[in-house]
């Protein structure tokens, strides 16, 4: 008998040979690749830690996914800033794409956040500035960068977020994951319509389509800023089409409403880099640093990286322990990803947007909690079968009563009334009274007695119906890719289609691909007065 292997045996790659490189374990694992701790080996022992991203087996071989990879390679390797995380090389080893970027010893700032919230509420907002205004630094460089000949690439990175921020255990952050960014001279363009990133952090032109620059990723930061001095999400909801609807016009409040921490300089620099207004919005990212940096300075005290580094060595000892284990060989019985539920690609395994880790450390409103354990699971998965009972059981006692109880008889009378045809001949009319003298009152008709409604009676009341205001409702319309929506055949204009308005009832909606060929037809019933939320994600 076999004796069962370790769970991080079980991955294949982990102990093998790409290039240089040998893969000592497995660091994360997302939707495109996974990222491996490994060794650069050489004579008279030089060693070098780095992190091998390595393209899943089945995606390297579609070449869609083989030229974003390229694109990406090709994009970072031109990057160097001391914010940035650096590619170091790029390869095929067989039917294996894969990246080699310097090994980040840190933590996901989503990750900081959440130990900060263990530690007793958020992040203290000092340290909030100065890790976001680092990575403010990183981001300018990359919307700096020119090609060979000095030509602007017009970088925007359109994943920023918690998840790809990674604050390292010297104190340093710096900015990773380029997979999806638009840069001028790509291989690969983006579909017209299509959403690249994490809905909940897109910048409100870049869900309607506008065109963006480098203020959508300005935005971006903005939105992490303020999840990490509130401790809570600011436009995340149950759904892409809600959550869209909020980035796109739901309120934002002050930080410090929400936390009587955060200082009113702060609050200021956060909503200016929140402005639905491009014009208005904090122009560059290295102006949203220099604001951040004005904070600090303004404290009176300095805080920079030591103080960044101590913060972490008190709040990762373990984490600190394990990953420098990792380092010098010593093999842990999981994959790093999995010592803890904090992951440094976390965010990427989880479809639609839905929430990463963060979610759980982020001070969450009670309503958002869904209860878990062996009743819920047992009602979700037999609720159909329990309702389909008690239909059956319905069913059968109304059955039994029947049976039981002698039948009704309608009255005789009522049969025949209802049997004895109406008479079909017009009585003549009665002969009209002369008009009364002015000032005379009209008699009044006897109770029983209902005048008889003429056409010309009629008519007013029929146009009076018929221009009368329908019962009306609004609909929140979100589709990914971008769709332009039809109703019998009338344009509503694409989507996202905000608090629009259409008649209360059921109504079947044709969604048409923007720049592409798909169609869905989505079935809404639209209630008066209430809005409908809906979002569609072509197959």
């Amino acid at each position: 008998m076999v004796a069962p292997q370790p769970q991080a045996a079980l991955d294949p790659l982990e102990g093998r040979t790409l290039g240089r490189y040998r893969l000592v374990q497995r660091l994360a694992q997302g939707g495109m690749a996974t990222v491996y701790l490994a060794r650069q080996e050489g004579p008279g022992g030089f060693e070098r830690p780095v992190a091998i991203k390595v393209v899943h087996a089945h995606l390297a071989r579609e070449p869609r996914f083989a030229t974003m990879f390229l694109d990406e390679a090709r994009l970072t390797g031109r990057l160097h800033h001391p914010n940035v995380c650096a590619v170091v090389d790029f390869g095929e080893d067989g039917t294996q794409l894969y990246l080699a970027m310097e090994y980040l010893h840190g933590e996901t700032f989503a990750s900081v956040i959440r130990r900060g919230a263990r530690a007793g509420g958020m992040l203290p907002p000092a340290i909030v500035a100065r890790i976001l205004a680092d990575a403010a630094r990183g981001l300018h460089a990359a919307h700096e960068l020119r090609d060979a000949e000095g030509h602007p690439l017009e970088i925007v990175h359109r994943d920023v977020s918690p998840q790809n921020l990674i604050v390292l255990y010297d104190g340093h952050t710096k900015l990773t994951d380029f997979g999806i960014a638009r840069a001028r001279g790509r291989l690969t363009d983006t579909t017209t319509g299509e959403l690249k990133g994490k809905i909940s952090f897109m910048s409100p032109e870049q869900l309607q389509s506008a065109p963006i620059d480098r203020r959508t990723d300005v935005w971006a930061l903005g939105v992490v800023a303020w999840e990490a001095l509130c401790g809570r999400r600011l436009f995340r909801a149950d759904s892409e089409g809600a959550t869209a609807l909020n980035v796109i016009a739901s309120e934002i409040a002050r930080p410090s409403s929400i936390a009587p921490d955060v200082p009113e300089a702060l609050d200021a620099i956060v909503l200016r880099a929140l402005e639905r207004d491009v014009s208005r919005r904090t122009a560059t990212a290295a102006q949203l640093a220099d604001e951040l940096e004005e904070y600090l300075y303004a404290r009176g005290r300095p805080l920079g990286a030591p103080e960044i580094a101590s913060w972490m060595e008190a709040h990762f000892e373990d984490r600190i322990r394990k990953r420098a284990g990792a380092l010098q060989g010593r093999r842990s019985t999981m994959p790093l990803d999995r010592l803890s539920s904090e992951s440094l690609e976390e965010a990427k395994t989880t479809p639609h947007d839905a929430p990463p880790v963060i979610e759980a450390t982020l001070a969450q409103d009670a309503s958002e909690v869904r209860p878990t354990g062996f009743v819920t699971t047992w009602w979700r998965r037999s609720r159909w079968r329990v309702a389909l009972a008690l239909i059956a059981i319905g069913a059968l006692m109304g059955v039994s009563i029947a049976l039981i109880l002698p039948p009704r008889e309608s009255p005789a009378p009522a049969r025949a009334l209802a049997a004895e045809p109406r008479p079909t001949s017009v009585p003549p009319p009665m002969p009209s009274a002369p008009p009364p003298a002015s000032g005379e009152a009209l008699p009044s008709a006897p109770i029983d007695e209902a005048p008889s409604e003429t056409p010309a009676r009629r008519a007013p009341r029929e146009r009076a119906r018929d221009t009368a205001p329908r019962a009306s409702g609004r609909i929140n319309l979100l589709a990914i890719p971008q769709a332009e929506v039809f109703l019998r055949g009338r344009s509503l204009g694409r989507t996202p289609l905000v608090e629009r308005e259409l008649p209360a009832g059921a109504h079947s909606l044709e969604l048409r691909e923007v720049g592409g060929t798909r169609r869905e037809r989505v079935r809404v019933e639209i209630r008066p007065g209430e809005r409908t939320d809906r979002s569609v994600r072509f197959e």
